[in-house]
């Protein structure tokens, strides 16, 4: 009774504890905002006591419970990661906008949410190229390319000439390369949750500013 106790307890946790981080130091989830996930959770507590209790009242079938036990937690550890990796619908005229546009992402060795950046992007029709680079040489680019600390992401992208710095929404990105303003370039300082390349849902507006400090775009 105690062990499957401690079993319940543990995959009450398991969310909060590993959800957190990739392997950059990312945040990358937010899982407390899905109701799926929170619904999720709440099962896998009832079933547990469930379990808890038929393993109590008839103990010759303790491996079977056990098993049960073992086998929902991994069908919703995999749903788990297909709900957070999941990206938002692009709208058409974006995908208009944005398709054949070159686009270089230069990122760093282990950040995977520039790798889901460029995925994302990819998935709009924009022909992209990934390029890994060492901190030093993103510092150097960064640098060279006029972005100063308080506008840095985790990545850097030259699309269609333009600077475009970290996670900025592909409808900031198409109204760029449209308009083709007399500009260096934009960018969305930080990772924010929800943003192209980052799981989650959006928690509050994206503010979108050239690199020379005015305002761009904003998310609604």
């Amino acid at each position: 009774m105690k062990y499957i106790f401690l079993f319940a307890l543990t995959v009450m946790s398991s969310p909060v504890l590993v959800s957190a981080h990739d392997g950059s130091g990312h945040v990358e989830t937010a899982w407390y905002q899905d109701t799926v996930i929170l619904a999720t959770i709440v099962s896998f507590i009832v079933m547990s006591g469930a379990l808890a209790f038929m393993s109590y009242r008839f103990p010759q079938k303790r491996k079977v419970f056990a098993s049960i036990g073992i086998a929902s937690l991994l069908v919703g550890l995999v749903g788990f990661q297909v709900n957070q990796f999941t990206p938002a619908q692009v709208p058409e005229s974006v995908v208009a906008s944005l398709s054949g546009v070159p686009v270089t992402v230069y990122r760093t060795e282990g950040c995977s949410c520039c790798t889901g950046f460029a995925k994302e992007l990819e998935g709009t029709g924009a022909e992209v190229t990934v390029e890994t680079i060492t901190s030093a040489q993103m510092q150097e680019l960064k640098r060279t390319n006029g972005i100063a600390s308080e506008q840095e992401s985790c990545h850097t992208s030259i699309i269609d000439g333009y600077v475009v710095e970290g996670h900025v929404p592909f409808t900031a990105i198409a109204q760029l390369v449209e308009n083709r303003p007399d500009i260096s370039g934009i960018t969305l300082p930080g990772m924010p949750i929800g943003t192209p390349g980052m799981p989650g849902k959006q928690t509050e507006m994206y503010t979108v500013t050239t690199l020379e400090n005015e305002p761009f775009w904003q998310s609604s």
